[in-house]
């Protein structure tokens, strides 16, 4: 399996044992995949190791379904070149538009249908009720939200997996009228539109840290304070109500984007999810679908309920 998000799909069925062989960015997250971590590897999308996936003598290998698709194609295009019976199964695992349908793909073709059933009942009963409430709030009752990746001033707009995160959290991006999905701005235009909350990643590139494997939320803090402290930031509305958040993509991007959604929702709109308690259905989804115990930053400041 070369995508991590497929894997953890996969356990999240209970069907981890018919793993053979992983990709990168399992190999290299053993916090989170303790055992998986230490299957064979077989490269990444960008850099696969063909050789490895057919010394297995794999009855399938799982790449992703639209991301990198024209690596991925070449992948396929190969494998089958190599072994034209191997089976090639496309899916991705991380989008909340077609997640559900690929929990399915996977509990049919893993023989785990009443797993994917269970999992599915956990997830709609997490997603569900967000979505139910946001369905119903007019323009105006959405905050304005800067979102900002782990890059500085590299925000998402129409048509990026990360703003449709915060449209479903019921948050208005103030980028989203943007044609790109993902762009650089520039820190003045920030200022002009004037968020009334600010989101900011870690967990990737450079601000690779928080998370699953960390407990510290001290480097978290340290980027907030960066953050607040960009010169002519400090009369923005989301900075003088105190309301910048560093958020882990551990739980926004991926096969945990609904707990991001979770927190989201909760940041944004305190009021109408008082009872919503982001940190207890990922505490649930830890400890019944992926055998984990409860641990890492997610959130700075942390989320009081």
């Amino acid at each position: 399996m070369f995508n991590s998000e497929t894997v953890e799909t996969v356990r999240s069925l209970k069907a981890q044992d018919k793993i053979i062989g992983v990709g990168r960015f399992t190999l290299e997250n053993p916090a989170y995949f303790p055992e998986l971590s230490r299957l064979p590897g077989v490269g990444s999308v960008w850099t696969p190791d063909i050789e490895a996936v057919l010394e297995l003598h794999p009855d399938a290998v799982f790449v992703y379904g639209t991301f990198m698709k024209s690596s991925v194609d070449e992948i396929q295009d190969i494998l089958k070149a190599a072994d034209p019976n191997l089976v090639v199964i496309r899916v991705d695992c991380y989008i909340p538009e077609s997640y559900e349908e690929e929990v399915r793909i996977l509990g049919h073709i893993l023989d785990r249908e009443e797993e994917a059933e269970e999992f599915l009942e956990f997830y709609r009963g997490a997603i569900g009720p967000i979505e139910a409430i946001v369905s119903v709030l007019d323009e105006t009752d959405k905050p304005a939200i800067y979102f900002e990746s782990w890059g500085d001033f590299r925000t998402a707009t129409q048509g990026a997996g990360y703003h449709d995160k915060l449209v479903m959290a019921g948050g208005n991006n103030i980028f989203g009228d943007l044609a790109l999905s993902y762009t650089d701005i520039d820190p003045e235009s920030v200022i002009e539109r004037n968020p009334e909350i600010i989101v900011k990643l870690c967990g990737a590139g450079s601000r690779n840290f928080g998370g699953y494997g960390e407990d510290d939320p001290s480097q978290l803090e340290g980027l907030r304070e960066e953050v607040v402290s960009r010169p002519g930031w400090g009369t923005l509305d989301a900075v003088e109500n105190d309301r910048v958040y560093i958020l882990s993509n551990d739980i926004l991007g991926g096969a945990r984007h609904f707990i991001g959604i979770a927190y989201l929702a909760k940041l944004f709109h305190p009021e109408l999810f008082a009872d919503l308690d982001p940190a207890a259905v990922h505490r649930e989804y830890l400890s019944r679908f992926q055998g984990l115990d409860f641990r890492g930053v997610y959130v700075y400041p942390e989320i009081l309920i």
